[in-house]
């Protein structure tokens, strides 16, 4: 009996992608989507808008606490063209040319044009984009191998028209599983759930990291216009209870500043350069009352009870408001973290070492590409380095950065509680 041929890898898109770009043809039968699940969440829903309405984002609200929003969307939805960058790069040798195949006709739709949806669960998201036709032309995914992969057996499923179908489908996901993040917008504001998340998430990150928290507390809170106001408490009411005291004792409101006016590079000092302007917010800022304060709350977890076998644990928060921890060890130059999830299997022993000479090659290629920059490039005295575990729990780089200062906002502990992590100042 002969060999078995290996298993092979399956060519091309997963099912869902190919499920959705059929279902999601044309940039109308977009729009057609995202109003069927506006309509279905009805107020369990939270819709944002830019540029006057050409970008919209839909959320969930919290389905235990409505006031509550989860913050990360389901669907973005954008009408017109998208920026496309054309840089010159290194030379790839003789390439095979490969003519494209013939672009399909266009919808016989009206209300078309260019753009494109995102549909969102947690990480996973499938993006559909539309040409100058309002016709699909490209499709793209998050790194998950089968994203949104029940959508294909919802939509098989049958019982109503596709696009009814995969409503039911985006309105029935519940993105708030994916982490205990949450926000609350008494006003709409111009930076939305997703920007009040990042401030409030940011200022968290940095209070944990410093340790100033009780240690008896499971709810967090934090504004999401400055992250200056903090509140910690045993509950969610508790802790939004201090939050409103510092709130009032000290409003947390940005300095308003006067609108500066961004001038076009000039083409001949800056030949083929552009401008790229971000989505611009359809709401002004709310009146400055402690009232209309947005806030962004998160679930806390007790460290491990086993103290770590190297420095002590340190809490970290990932992107959605997961708690993990690392070990901590603190020097008068800097500190290294290593992640909960591969403490054990590091070698403690050889750890400096591997360090050292990860850095070292590091700095080597760092060095030679500067040597061509203007001025010899600029260095900064606050380096972070990130590793990751390999074989018999030797390091290797997984990434670096360099600056004038040190954020512990940055330290997403979904990515450090798999990872190694030094922090230094050049002396």
């Amino acid at each position: 009996m002969g060999d078995m041929e290996p298993e092979r890898e399956p060519v091309g898109p997963p099912e869902s992608v190919r499920v959705l770009a059929a279902t999601l043809r044309s940039r109308r039968h977009a729009a057609m989507l995202f109003d069927a699940v506006v309509d279905l969440l009805g107020e369990n829903g939270w819709q944002e808008t830019a540029n006057d309405g050409a970008v919209r984002r839909l959320f969930r609200r919290d389905r235990q606490q409505p006031s509550l929003i989860v913050p990360w969307p389901l669907l973005e939805l954008t009408f017109g063209s998208r920026t496309i960058l054309n840089v010159d790069w290194m030379g790839l040798g003789d390439l095979p040319i490969v003519e494209p195949p013939p672009p399909p006709p266009p919808p016989k739709l009206r209300g078309l044009g260019p753009g494109e949806i995102r549909i969102h669960d947690g990480e996973e998201y499938v993006e559909i984009a539309y040409s100058e036709a309002g016709a699909k032309f490209e499709t793209s995914r998050s790194h998950h191998a089968h994203p949104l992969a029940a959508v294909a057996p919802a939509i098989a499923a049958g019982g109503g028209n596709p696009i009814e179908l995969l409503a039911r489908f985006v309105a029935g996901l519940d993105p708030g599983r994916h982490g205990s993040g949450r926000v609350l917008l008494p006003a709409a504001m111009p930076q939305g759930a997703a920007g009040v998340w990042q401030c409030g998430l940011q200022a968290l990150r940095r209070a944990l990291f410093a340790g100033d928290v009780d240690r008896r507390a499971d709810h967090a809170v934090a504004d999401g216009l400055t992250g200056r106001a903090l509140g910690f408490g045993v509950g969610r009411a508790q802790a939004l209870s201090v939050w409103r005291a510092a709130v009032a004792a000290n409003p947390p409101w940005p300095e308003p500043r006067p609108a500066t006016p961004i001038e076009e590079p000039d083409p001949e000092q800056h030949p083929g350069a552009f401008l790229i302007r971000g989505p611009a917010p359809d709401v002004p800022m709310p009146d400055r009352s402690p009232d209309n304060v947005p806030a962004a709350l998160l679930g806390l977890a007790s460290a491990p009870s086993t103290p770590p076998s190297f420095g002590s644990w340190v809490p970290l928060i990932g992107a959605f408001g997961s708690i993990g921890f690392a070990a901590r060890r603190t020097r008068r130059r800097g500190f290294t973290l290593i992640g909960q999830h591969v403490l054990a299997v590091v070698d403690l022993a050889q750890m400096e070492a591997d360090m050292d000479r990860v850095d070292e090659v590091q700095e080597e290629r760092l060095r030679a590409a500067l040597a061509n920059a203007p001025g010899g490039g600029k260095r900064w005295p606050c380096t972070t380095a990130v590793y990751r575990v390999g074989e018999h729990g030797r390091l290797a780089f997984a990434g670096s950065t360099e600056g004038p200062a040190w954020d512990a906002g940055s330290l997403d502990g979904d990515v450090i509680a798999h990872r190694v992590v030094r922090q230094r100042w050049s002396p």
